[in-house]
């Protein structure tokens, strides 16, 4: 096998069927990649980078073995599903008799489309995903206590809200059915309105398109019960007949407080509309002298440009891209032609731009009227990388430039045909039989690894002139990880290792595992790593600057913890804890130095990326312990008897031997505001009974605990109390423990007193939806 099509993961999905599509395959705002078949979502998740609790189940890979000359690590995955209901929920024909309202789809059930949400949506601070199955009926899921392995279920019936949303208008009956009947689905990432820090409020959009050829736009909002409401923002007609695709372009800022984008659709008649989406965000000032209160208001403007006229040629994809940063590129295609409009901004005028894709003789099922499977952009090259259904790859070279593109030469440094080459190669290689120009390499779906070099993708085995009927449950799908050109393993690492230092943004929503997933991919390698450890510290090591002013005092008229003060102060300590850029920046060195010094082979090495990560973790528990007791002091004129002692926990906790200056000022102000005179580290001392053998335990660690009997327990990573239970969430990432949200306890006999008597202690934990520490998600345990 050539040595570009290096293989890092095979992994089966038997009695699998899936449809080809662009959006077969995605990855999510977690890092998780989504496998769209005709029966179930397959929601894996690689291994890198995640705790060894977890990593011990991963699914290992299969198919022939490496060759060990290729020094590629294997990947694993940890593999969680959202089968599909056989049951219909909704009989069309039931509200409607019209010919037009027929659902053909309901007689073979199957799933259509799926999309994420941005990250820090759902209860466990994880994504949400919509599903679109085949009856035209949408279902809003999340993950029940574990995204990575466990149950998600179903939380929303968001056909049954359209429903009653265009049932309550003047229309027709089937006017009505039809704008319930959804026909495609996305979701818009996060919007950026340029505040710092950055409040965790929710400005996403999911664009729903419909059979009456318009498109709803809905926000979820969760509920403190854990139920969820769905509010319709718009409904914008576009025309008069189905809208079969819709796609975001990603945000803009066009001043602080007001964003936009440009959501592109595709009618069935082949033509596109381009709305255009502008956010801005009210803020109304706290009466209680926190972040203030948000509120988003939408406007929606159908463009009177058209990147493509009606022709009666279906299109297969659409999705944007962005070469350059004043170039919006929406990219679409029909068969055998892809078509590239440059959106007019800036005094430029829109422009189109069609390459005619050639077909490349693989196999005897090659065809560049096959669909596009997969759209990537390498901001390296500069290109384009399109790939079709008869397992060929299509290269477009000077995207951002205004000259003409056309597919790359044979003598390209990135060219088409090196890279289906190198996907036959892998095809051939991850078969467990011997294939031969008969076999066809059917790919359902292609999403890049890490922008460049490595595609992950879905096909199955077929042959054309092979008429037997198989069976569904004899169909078999591969998912394939492989590089599929050549790479400068060393520079491509530390120019990814060195933006997401410098240009981390907690407003983009994507967790530190999904950030990191290119750099983790070489990282895993001794033999990458090696070469590199000294200019990697180098970077690792730079100092960021954390400013963040923390909230004053709450005002005095307030002299209890009302609902209103409760999730003011949730809010904004969420903000401080987990809406900066700098602690985020800081939070992917601490991943990337503590997965080097467990994967570095000298001893010295090792013993510097342990410093770097003690270095990390000491700044960002320095910001935490702050950002706790500052909210603590603003919150001072409405502190009960019982929040006391957690206060003094909290302040324990700060002066403890090594904590930073800063922390320990911090924890004499508190202890001064309270009127007390213990602020030394011994007079801060508090002891604990041992859960076992109630004999007192001295706090001082914040990590574990041990009494004079030699029972050792771990202590709670936002509390700082003693876990006696086993109930509890980990970090999907470094493992630390926590307690969960007192509200989703059934029991509280295990949880302190200090901690259950408080409203302190139970907005913290609250707002502590991820780990404190590294920021990834938090894994409930049992």
């Amino acid at each position: 096998m050539d040595q570009a099509a290096a293989i890092a993961s095979t992994f089966s999905l038997s009695g699998v069927s899936a449809t080809p599509s662009a959006k077969c395959l995605q990855w999510t705002a977690d890092g998780q990649l989504l496998v769209l078949t005709k029966s179930a979502v397959h929601i894996l998740t690689p291994h890198v980078g995640m705790s060894n609790e977890l990593t011990s189940t991963v699914e290992h890979t299969e198919g022939k073995e490496q060759d060990p000359s290729r020094n590629v690590k294997r990947t694993g995955w940890l593999r969680t599903m959202i089968g599909i209901d056989k049951a219909l929920v909704y009989q069309w024909p039931a509200d409607c008799q019209d010919w037009g309202a027929v659902a053909l789809g309901s007689l073979d059930q199957g799933l259509r489309a799926v999309t994420s949400s941005p990250t820090n949506l759902s209860g466990d601070a994880s994504c949400l995903l919509v599903v679109l199955n085949s009856n035209m009926e949408l279902a809003l899921w999340g993950p029940v206590k574990d995204f990575l392995r466990g149950e998600w279920a179903k939380l929303v019936d968001v056909t049954a809200a359209l429903r009653a949303h265009f049932g309550g208008r003047d229309n027709s009956t089937l006017v009505s059915t039809l704008c319930a009947q959804s026909s495609c689905i996305e979701w818009s990432s996060q919007a950026d309105f340029g505040l710092a820090p950055t409040p965790l409020l929710d400005g996403s959009l999911l664009a729903v398109g419909n059979r009456a050829g318009s498109v709803s736009f809905l926000r979820f909002c969760g509920k403190s019960d854990g139920s969820w409401e769905v509010r319709c923002a718009a409904t914008v007609p576009l025309a008069d007949r189905w809208v079969t695709h819709v796609a975001w372009s990603s945000w803009k800022q066009l001043q602080s407080g007001k964003c936009e984008a440009s959501l592109a659709c595709g009618i069935a008649d082949g033509s596109i509309v381009v709305l255009r989406v502008v956010q801005t965000l009210h803020s109304a000032a706290s009466s209680l002298g926190l972040i203030p209160n948000h509120d988003i208001q939408a406007s929606f403007e159908v463009q009177d440009v058209r990147p493509a006229e009606s022709d009666g040629r279906g299109i297969t994809c659409i999705q944007w891209t962005k070469p350059s940063a004043d170039l919006d590129l929406l990219v679409y295609s029909k068969p055998a032609k892809l078509y590239l409009w440059a959106m007019p901004s800036d005094g430029r005028l829109s422009s189109l731009r069609t390459v005619a894709l050639s077909t490349q003789h693989l196999s005897i099922g090659s065809s560049a009227l096959t669909p596009v499977v997969g759209v990537e952009h390498a901001r390296s090259e500069d290109a384009l990388i399109v790939s079709l259904a008869d397992g060929s790859f299509h290269v477009v070279h000077h995207l951002s430039q205004e000259q003409p593109p056309g597919e790359s030469t044979p003598d390209a440094g990135l060219s088409s045909l090196q890279l289906s080459r190198a996907s036959r190669a892998a095809f051939v290689a991850a078969e467990p039989e011997k294939t031969t120009k008969k076999d066809v390499s059917r790919l359902y779906g292609v999403a890049s690894y890490d922008s460049h070099a490595w595609f992950a993708w879905l096909h199955e085995s077929c042959r054309p002139t092979d008429f037997s009927y198989k069976h569904d449950a004899r169909l078999t799908c591969l998912l394939v990880v492989a590089r599929l050109c050549e790479v400068d393993v060393e520079s491509s690492l530390l120019s990814n290792v060195r933006d997401l230092i410098a240009h981390a943004r907690i407003a983009q929503r994507e967790s530190p595992l999904s950030l990191l997933r290119p750099a983790l991919l070489y990282l895993q390698d001794q033999n990458v790593l090696g070469p590199v450890c000294g200019r990697l510290l180098g970077l690792l090591a730079q100092d960021i600057p954390i400013s963040l002013p923390f909230p004053c005092l709450v005002s005095l008229n307030i002299t209890d913890a009302n609902q209103e003060l409760r999730q003011g102060f949730t809010r904004s300590l969420e903000a401080y804890l987990f809406g900066s850029d700098a602690m985020l920046a800081l939070r992917i060195r601490l991943i990337i130095a503590e997965l080097c010094a467990r994967i570095a082979e000298l001893d010295h090495d090792r013993q510097a990326f342990v410093e770097v990560a003690a270095h990390c973790n000491s700044r960002i528990q320095s910001h935490v312990q702050l950002a706790i007791l500052h909210h603590i002091l603003s919150a001072l004129p409405a502190l009960a008897d019982a929040d006391i002692p957690f206060a003094m926990r909290m302040m324990a906790r700060a002066c403890l031997r090594g904590s930073d200056p800063d922390v320990v000022k911090a924890a004499h102000v508190l202890s001064t505001k309270l009127s007390t005179t213990a602020t030394h580290n011994d007079d801060l001392t508090l002891h604990e009974p041992c859960p076992a053998c109630h004999a007192p335990i001295p706090f001082q660690d914040a990590v574990n605990a041990g009494c004079p009997n030699g029972h050792m327990w771990t202590r709670c990573s936002v509390t700082s109390c003693i876990i006696a239970t086993p109930i509890i969430r980990a970090c999907s990432s470094c493992n630390q423990k926590a307690l969960l949200p007192l509200h989703r306890l059934a029991s509280q006999a295990w949880i302190p007193d200090d901690v259950r008597n408080s409203w302190l202690a139970a907005e913290l934990l609250n707002a502590a939806r991820r780990c404190l520490r590294c920021g990834c998600n938090f894994v409930t345990l049992l």
